[in-house]
């Protein structure tokens, strides 16, 4: 398929999609050095959301301007079901790095939550 007045197909344009999504996933699993992020991230990955928030925070009191571990910070809160404070999260992420596909998808995802 040929989008009208344009030579870019579907199948480009899908290419291109994946590509950023995984250059910014691949940004985000960066081995960041901080022990408390990492710690927080195990935690997170074991859904041990509630005992991750805290070692997040602890992390982010080190990097404030990191937009990983906003990120990070947020899907935790958010899967504790403390949707707001994810979303103040994600706007935060945003705010540091405009283009961070990622925390743009995942505040989208939030705001539905909150209806």
């Amino acid at each position: 398929m040929v989008f009208p007045k344009s030579k870019i197909r579907s199948s480009d344009l899908f290419k291109f999609v994946l590509i950023c999504l995984l250059t910014a996933l691949v940004g985000c699993e960066r081995d960041t050095g901080d022990d408390e992020y990492q710690k927080a991230y195990q935690l997170y990955k074991d859904k041990e959301y509630a005992s991750a928030i805290p070692v997040f925070e602890k992390a982010l009191a080190k990097n404030p301007n990191d937009p990983n571990y906003r990120l990070r910070y947020g899907n935790a809160l958010e899967d504790d079901d403390q949707i707001e404070r994810a979303i103040k999260q994600y706007e935060k992420a945003i705010e540091i790095s405009p283009t961070h596909v990622i925390a743009i998808v995942s505040l989208a995802n939030a705001y539905r939550k909150v209806k």
